[in-house]
């Protein structure tokens, strides 16, 4: 796991399934996606070094944003809070939605990387439920 987990290409490979995923548009907070190849490059240098070090790796506060829920009953407080409402209040209108920052996806997606191979060869053969490329139907 450590030899997958620590190669470039893992990196790569990690960094690239972030950025064209479909939820790479939202951002979360921290900074932007990469857009240039020296963005990408500084991206890969930062998983280097979490990747060798992983007990200096903290995860970045969530960003938290709150959406109307399609369905939600009239009469009901379907606006999110504003500046001086409590936002601890619930709300039945509004569904929370937490988005992790960019490096954290790519900290997540190269731990996958390196964690899949195992959890497969140690997976009984004939489980099909939550596992990639198999279905329990």
């Amino acid at each position: 796991m450590n030899v997958l987990v620590a190669s470039k290409a893992a990196r790569i490979v990690a960094v690239h399934r972030v950025v064209t995923n479909k939820g790479a548009r939202s951002e979360g907070l921290g900074p932007k996606a990469p857009r240039t190849l020296e963005g990408y490059h500084q991206l890969i240098e930062q998983l280097r070094t979490i990747c060798r070090k992983p007990h200096l790796y903290k995860a970045k506060p969530l960003h938290r944003i709150d959406l109307v829920k399609p369905n939600a009953e009239p009469g009901t407080d379907s606006m999110p809070p504003k500046n001086g409402e409590d936002l601890n209040k619930k709300h039945k209108g509004l569904r929370p939605l937490s988005i992790p920052t960019i490096f954290d996806r790519c900290v997540q997606a190269i731990w996958t990387i390196g964690l899949e191979p195992w959890s497969e060869f140690t997976a009984d053969e004939r489980s099909y439920g939550f596992r990639r490329g198999r279905s329990p139907a």
